[in-house]
């Protein structure tokens, strides 16, 4: 800027207007704002920066006194509150003009997440310069290790300045999801099964005790021996003694059920009811893991940072089988600038007695990254640093 009083000469306005280190001899009329020459410029239809040289004259009587308090270049000024702001809006189609640019931001610029970063200097011409006094925020990573978005994004073929008065804050990344739980271990008991009892014609006890009569042929006493017959499936599976009430045979054992016709004494045949009975094993499925707990939320513009939460439990196993193991939690979102903490990993399966503890519980995702203060692509020249939250890279500030 020339200064607003004193003498102005020549040599000042060549440093304020003409490119670094011209040493061409011009006279006063090359100045006229909008000349043939560009040394100071009008500003296009769309462009509703104030031109630092706007008082400047067109055409006619022109001196060097005109210029006191003058500068080169356009100058936009936000006081209010923006989000996803490119630089290049308000200077409209002289942004590719070749003449300084300088954004002031004495207001509130916010990123809304999945849109932008909040301030983008992309492209452009001439020196660009951005003078933050106040908040540039970018948006939070959503939850399950989404990444902060950056305060300010850099990418232009023309030097950029960052005068930052204020706080250029990253979002913070979000927290990562907690492990799902181990499945339990298989378990198994012992028991008796159980057939029947069934009655039907060859699938029955058939029994006739011992007994004694008189006369027949022959006459006389006459003993007669009792028999007992345990069928099963219409053939005889055992053939014991009178009134056996139960027989092992081919690993089962058979019972004599309850009585169903005939007599329970004298020389009539007595029929019961049958069934049979073994040992068996029965296996069991251990209990599901419980599900990991999402992640927090990174803070962000218009959104503080949450905490992770708890995982579910594990279901109960079955009988001597081992519980599901309980899920992770999941980890906190990060503040300004901070990457978001890892989710937890789930817990291992419990023990069961036929294969031994359960399947080991997944791990954690991991926290997401934080947004930059500063992400440059092209390199950027930073005059006065402020509160920067989070990384300025890749492209190191020079």
């Amino acid at each position: 800027m020339i200064p607003a009083s004193g003498k102005v000469s020549m040599a000042d306005l060549r440093t304020e207007y003409m490119p670094a280190g011209s040493n061409a001899m011009v006279e006063l009329s090359a100045f006229y704002r909008g000349g043939a020459s560009g040394f100071v410029r009008n500003n296009a239809g769309n462009n509703t920066a104030v031109n630092g040289s706007a008082s400047i004259v067109t055409s006619g009587p022109i001196k060097l006194s005109d210029f006191r308090g003058k500068t080169a270049g356009w100058i936009f000024t936000n006081s209010g509150t923006l989000t996803d702001v490119l630089m290049a809006t308000p200077f409209g189609n002289d942004w590719t003009v070749n003449w300084p640019k300088i954004y002031i931001n004495n207001g509130v610029i916010g990123g809304v997440r999945g849109v932008s970063w909040a301030f983008r200097i992309e492209g452009g011409a001439g020196r660009l310069e951005f003078i933050n006094n106040s908040e540039v925020q970018g948006s939070y990573g959503a939850i399950n290790s989404g990444g902060g978005y950056h305060a300010v994004h850099i990418n232009s073929t023309s030097r950029v300045y960052i005068t930052n008065n204020g706080a250029l804050r990253g979002g913070g990344g979000a927290g990562g999801a907690g492990g799902a739980g181990g499945t339990g271990g298989q378990g198994y008991y012992n028991y008796t099964a159980q057939e029947g009892p069934y009655y039907d014609s060859g699938t029955q006890v058939e029994n006739q005790q011992s007994w004694t009569y008189t006369g027949g042929q022959g006459g006389g006493t006459h003993n007669e021996p009792g028999y007992c017959a345990f069928q099963w499936g219409g053939g005889t599976v055992a053939s014991p003694s009178p009134n056996t009430s139960a027989v092992a045979v081919g690993g089962y054992t058979y019972y004599r059920g309850a009585f169903r016709a005939g007599a329970n004494g004298g020389g009539s045949i007595a029929y019961y009811e049958i069934y049979r009975q073994w040992g068996a094993t029965a296996y069991t499925n251990g209990g599901g893991g419980g599900g990991g707990a999402n992640g927090g939320y990174g803070q962000g513009y218009g959104l503080a940072n949450t905490a992770g939460g708890a995982g579910a439990g594990g279901a109960p196993g079955g009988t001597n089988a081992g519980a599901g193991g309980a899920g992770g939690n999941g980890g906190n979102g990060g503040t300004w600038g901070l990457n978001g903490a890892n989710g937890a990993a789930g817990a291992g399966g419990g023990y069961g007695n036929y294969s031994g503890w359960g399947s080991a519980g997944a791990g954690g995702g991991g926290g997401g990254p934080a947004g930059y203060a500063v992400h440059a692509e092209t390199a950027w020249t930073k005059t006065v640093a402020g509160t920067m939250q989070g990384p300025q890279a890749p492209v190191a500030a020079s």
